[in-house]
């Protein structure tokens, strides 16, 4: 027969990682969680997150704490095209995206998304206080009209006429488009 013995267990709270999953009511975000839109669309504003919490629903040690969350978006990173964005952000407070993509440009450019919670430090192991989510954000390109470039001529009857298009220029050139020429002097 052995004595009864009495001891303490004590159970450290850690923190959990927070999640977040994307949109499935928004059009341009699919079920990965990428955004498409077609080239030249304006400044897009996209409520990207579905949902939110500060962690999964099994750890009840967070239910309801670990707030305020904090957004933050990386840099664009370009894969494919000539895409670059003349605005590229995130609300810190709501996580809702705002881009848009420069004139005349398409391709694709992954983002890294953040959502950090205010709970323990991420530098004390086994805390961690971020989740992160690469987002490719495809850009299609649309066929534009190419640019015709030539001055004004007169010429007196019977003279010759030299006619120069060399300055017309084509904006989807960097996606293969080639010029051709034909003059139509009715």
């Amino acid at each position: 027969s052995s004595l009864a013995q009495t001891f303490v267990i004590t159970v450290n709270p850690i923190n959990d990682a927070p999640e977040f999953t994307p949109t499935s009511t928004d059009s341009r975000v699919d079920g990965s969680g990428d955004i498409t839109v077609l080239e030249d669309p304006g400044v897009q504003t996209i409520i990207y997150v579905g949902t939110s919490d500060a962690a999964r629903a099994t750890a009840l040690d967070e239910v309801g704490g670990q707030t305020p969350f904090t957004w933050s978006l990386s840099a664009a990173t370009t894969v494919s095209g000539n895409l670059t964005f003349s605005q590229l952000s995130v609300n810190p407070a709501t996580g809702v995206l705002t881009f848009n993509p420069t004139q005349d440009k398409a391709g694709s450019a992954t983002v890294v998304l953040t959502l950090r919670d205010s709970g323990l430090d991420a530098a004390v192991p086994p805390n961690v206080n971020a989740v992160t989510r690469t987002i490719t954000i495809n850009v299609t390109q649309v066929n534009d009209r190419p640019v015709a470039v030539t001055g004004n001529y007169f010429v007196d009857e019977g003279d010759s006429l030299f006619l120069d298009a060399s300055g017309s220029f084509d904006v989807d050139a960097f996606f293969g488009d080639t010029l051709t020429y034909e003059w139509d002097l009715d």
